[in-house]
């Protein structure tokens, strides 16, 4: 509703750039068709794995449709601005986005090029942390307050009279109730959200053979 309320604003004028009439695009002055992954040039980053992938169009944009660097590049002429990275195209950011750590050639013509990284890089631990492990729970953290232990901190909670889903794990939003739907309420003038708990379900047999109240 907050979100709603936000952009139906009259002060706020919403451009959308989007392949589809989504929810947000019907509150919008003006609907900009975006092009889709078959149309323009990008770059992809990993997935689990340490290749670098190239998108390359297959097709032309299809009828009115544009890439949004093609708008960003548009608004800049129009605006005024003349920095020479407005007049970059598509491809040539391609080129940027990995400098000389990617061999773009080799990109261009394989469509993936593996950058120079371990495949398990924690493997024997070394984390950014001062024990070195990855910390599900961290005393540490909870000892310097709320603030500090970051957002999504879940537990398994039993469910009183919950027959069918008998443990459940929870993920509460940050104390600061921050996080990007949060921002993006603060831009529309609405305020941060109210935010409920969202429940993971679990299989009652190894939920209940391993309780556990640790923050994942």
């Amino acid at each position: 509703a907050q979100v709603v309320r936000g952009f139906a604003r009259e002060d706020l004028f919403t451009v959308v750039l989007e392949q589809f009439l989504t929810d947000t695009a019907d509150y919008a002055d003006y609907v900009l068709p975006a092009t889709t992954q078959l149309e323009h040039w990008d770059i992809h980053l990993s997935y689990g794995h340490t290749d670098v992938l190239l998108n390359r169009p297959a097709i032309a944009p299809l009828g009115q449709a544009r890439p949004n660097t093609w708008v960003f590049r548009e608004l800049a002429q129009r605006l005024g601005f003349d920095d020479p990275c407005f007049a970059d195209d598509d491809l040539t950011l391609c080129r940027q986005a990995f400098g000389q750590a990617v061999d773009f050639d080799a990109l261009l013509a394989r469509g993936h090029v593996t950058l120079s990284l371990p495949e398990a890089p924690f493997a024997e631990g070394g984390f950014p942390t001062p024990s070195g492990k990855c910390e599900f729970m961290s005393p540490r953290l909870a000892a310097q307050g709320p603030a500090r232990r970051g957002r999504g901190a879940g537990h398994l909670v039993a469910q009183n009279g919950g027959r069918r889903h008998p443990c459940q794990r929870t993920d509460q939003p940050g104390p600061d109730r921050s996080g990007p739907c949060a921002h993006l309420l603060r831009l529309l003038g609405t305020g941060a959200p109210r935010v409920g708990l969202t429940a993971r379900l679990h299989h009652p047999q190894p939920a209940h053979s391993k309780p556990s109240t640790r923050a994942m």
